[in-house]
């Protein structure tokens, strides 16, 4: 038994509303349903059928119902919910209930404000959904490449290094900043790209010191005659290169709890699981020393898989993690308060020439000539935190740019 005329409601003149609330449906017994009738001429004409979404079994949808105007409201006992319906509205997947209703209700989607439900678009032809999962392609666009994004990493144009299903472009770094381990000469961060052959690239974006009217240069040397001009090296790229297992003292022989772990950067990319690498070495930290790390100059760091073949496609590479070196000769404290390097950075350098270990990371490598990579102190290190504190600029000339490795 439908109990179909259990619940009726008539709008005066030519709408009447036939509640069924016995009828049953894929989801089991007296789901529920209206009936929605209108004076046609001296006839009655069935406009349509009302139901619930989703159904549910004793419902009991349409056990009461009532009209104002255009809205017909419809009562659902067994969900203890009262259904708002707009005749007269559009309505394009004929299921009774009006499509703006349906979104407000959060039912169905109109993921780019058309005005039409996403499963309209898509069964009409509007819109394209290459990953078959209902929602139009414009909607999950997030690097506005023009593909969806489950089907940009499915076909190798993006990377998921996470395999979050969200291209790698669209989000945070997949580095880690280990912001207590900046200094002068050197920069840091802890690749997290586990499971992919990838590429760690290294870009100066921008040196500080060159440019008099830049409020960042305050903290670095100051422009003189005698200051080389680092500007050359805006916009150069390098590439991390092997890991290393360093000492940083004067001796080489030092326990693996004292050794971190440095890298050359070189022209062209090498590609590994840097993580796992790391992880055998016994750190997750990398470390990267070379020419081409200045102080007071601001880096992004880079990775691209070995799936992409084309190295000059920034669609291929992760966000940008961006690092900055600190102040000439300033190895404690780089980043903070200090308004130049102090007896505290050549003592850190003496220790660390000195074999002795204290709590306080510090990176004591100042020399310009750091190739190849050691890890070593020695009497030019100290020598060079001893001229920055004495206000004797940067004198160290950068590399070369390194040629095209596409």
């Amino acid at each position: 038994d439908a109990h179909f005329g259990g619940s009726v409601a008539f709008n005066g003149s030519d709408l009447i509303v036939v509640g069924a609330a016995g009828v049953d449906c894929a989801a089991g017994r007296d789901c529920g349903a209206a009936y929605v009738f209108r004076k046609m001429g001296d006839n009655w004409i069935e406009e349509r059928k009302l139901i619930p979404s989703p159904g549910i079994e004793y419902g009991r949808f349409g056990d009461s119902v009532v009209v104002f105007g255009n809205l017909v409201l419809v009562g659902e006992s067994g969900a203890d919910l009262v259904h708002v319906f707009v005749l007269d509205a559009d309505d394009c997947n004929c299921n009774g209930s009006a499509d703006v209703c349906e979104v407000a209700a959060g039912v169905a989607s109109d993921c780019n404000g058309t005005g039409v439900l996403d499963e309209c678009e898509l069964a009409d032809g509007i819109g394209e959904d290459c990953d078959s999962d209902g929602v139009p392609d414009a909607c999950q666009d997030c690097n506005g490449n023009g593909v969806a994004d489950g089907c940009d990493i499915t076909d190798g144009i993006s990377d998921d290094f996470n395999g979050n299903r969200i291209p790698d472009a669209c989000e945070e770094p997949v580095m880690a900043d280990p912001k207590d381990l900046y200094s002068s000469r050197v920069i840091a961060f802890v690749p997290q790209s586990e499971g992919f052959q990838t590429a760690i690239r290294v870009r100066l974006k921008k040196v500080y010191n060159t440019d008099p009217m830049d409020p960042d240069s305050a903290a670095c040397p100051p422009r003189s005659e005698s200051l080389l001009d680092l500007s050359t090296l805006n916009g150069q790229v390098r590439w991390v290169g092997v890991p290393r297992s360093l000492p940083e003292t004067s001796d080489s022989i030092v326990p693996d709890g004292n050794r971190f772990v440095g890298a050359e950067l070189q022209c062209c990319p090498r590609f590994m699981d840097w993580p796992k690498v790391l992880a055998e070495m016994g750190h997750e930290v990398l470390h990267l020393y070379d020419p081409a790390i200045v102080p007071c100059s601001e880096y992004e760091i880079q990775i691209i898989s070995s799936t992409c073949l084309d190295l000059d496609d920034e669609g291929c590479y992760s966000q940008p993690l961006v690092v900055r070196t600190g102040k000439w000769g300033d190895v404690v404290d780089p980043l903070g308060g200090e308004d130049q390097p102090n007896f505290t950075d050549i003592g850190s350098v003496v220790d660390k020439f000195k074999g002795l270990f204290p709590p306080l990371k510090v990176q004591a490598m100042l020399r310009g000539n750091l190739l190849p990579l050691d890890g070593l102190v020695n009497f030019t290190d100290i020598g060079k935190a001893v001229e920055a504190f004495r206000a004797i600029p940067y004198m160290e000339a950068g590399p070369s740019p390194c040629p095209s490795c596409s």
